[in-house]
């Protein structure tokens, strides 16, 4: 388990986990030189607060620069990105998906405002790493 481990005690990390638009930005902005806030806003079609602060997270943990060209902004993956996006491992990947699956059943509850539906899957996601912590600390425990 030590992927894992790694994935919830590297706080650099946190951006990626908590906002899974972050790791799509990631992942389009490793194969080009580089994309506008108008670019990347209209192929993720999300809001543009959802895709300011997946930013502006990105670019405070390193993961992504953003240079200015007149009046356009191009933001670009740094080395420090493509190192974190490759260690996000398939247990990253696991959990997204349980993420997924629960907020499925959530929404088959009745539809839910954007904000809520926000809110609500941060706290799935931050309860899953409680979970998988907790079982890591337990399993060590156990072999003692």
């Amino acid at each position: 388990m030590p992927a894992l481990s790694h994935l919830i005690r590297d706080k650099d990390l946190y951006p990626l986990i908590g906002r899974r638009i972050g790791l799509q930005v990631l992942g389009t902005l490793l194969g080009r030189m580089g994309a506008t806030y108008s670019e990347l806003l209209a192929q993720f079609q999300v809001s543009s607060a959802t895709m300011s602060g997946t930013l502006k997270s990105l670019e405070k943990a390193g993961h992504i620069s953003r240079k200015k060209y007149g009046s356009r902004t191009f933001y670009s993956i740094t080395e420090k990105g493509s190192q974190a996006l490759s260690e996000f491992h398939d247990e990253g990947r696991a959990m997204l998906r349980v993420a997924d699956l629960v907020m499925q059943r959530v929404e088959k509850m009745g539809p839910l405002k954007e904000s809520d539906r926000s809110e609500i899957r941060m706290i799935v996601e931050d309860e899953l790493r409680s979970l998988f912590a907790n079982l890591e600390t337990r399993l060590k425990d156990r072999k003692k």
